[in-house]
């Protein structure tokens, strides 16, 4: 489910402008797709994404830092992780 989430909303991403989804609410904030992701989640391959760019729904109680990452499989396995700054400056184009 989680998985089918994420892809729908990469694929919405891709269409808006600037390929970036509008602040909606703190529950749906703006989000900027990319290419990697759309063509890993169409794939079928796991994903690595912000935590706080998952849905409450499926951060099971992780904090939303910067920091924090996750690992998203098409079985629906989530794996948490602390960055160590380098997916971050990655994601933000440093």
């Amino acid at each position: 489910m989680l998985f089918v989430w994420l892809r729908e909303r990469e694929e919405q991403a891709f269409w808006a402008p600037g390929r970036t989804l509008p602040w909606v609410s703190p529950e749906q904030p703006s989000y900027t797709g990319s290419d990697d992701r759309l063509a890993a989640l169409r794939a079928g391959r796991p994903v690595d994404v912000c935590a706080g760019d998952l849905p409450a729904w499926a951060r099971e109680g992780e904090t939303t830092h910067w920091w924090g990452r996750a690992t998203v499989t098409a079985a629906g396995v989530v794996v948490f992780y602390h960055d160590d700054g380098s997916r971050w400056l990655a994601d933000n184009g440093l």
